[in-house]
């Protein structure tokens, strides 16, 4: 696992510019938004298609990468078989109060 104060040091990193950009990120895209029901339509039945094809496999691109990435920034840190990972652990203890 990693050491609390490497997490700590990421999160004091990463805020100011998560914060930043919770704050300004409203004025980018409410202007798209309020012009959105003005739009000519959504073309043909083709091209719905192609959109939902896109906004699918988007979606399943962005799943499989994410958790390959989990999977190897696992395995560099040192493997990923714990504890709470074993077969042999039931669902109530992991999730049992301490």
């Amino acid at each position: 696992s990693m050491k609390e104060e490497w997490g700590d040091a990421i999160y004091n990193t990463l805020n100011p510019g998560a914060t930043l950009l919770a704050k300004w990120l409203p004025v980018f895209f409410v202007p798209s938004l309020i012009t959105l029901p003005l739009g000519k339509g959504f073309g043909n039945s083709l091209e719905i298609l192609k959109l939902v094809t896109v906004i699918i496999g988007g979606f399943f691109f962005t799943l499989f990468t994410t958790a390959w990435s989990v999977l190897g920034i696992r395995r560099l840190m040192g493997g990923g078989d714990d504890e709470n990972t074993s077969s042999n652990v039931s669902a109530t203890e992991i999730a049992a109060p301490v």
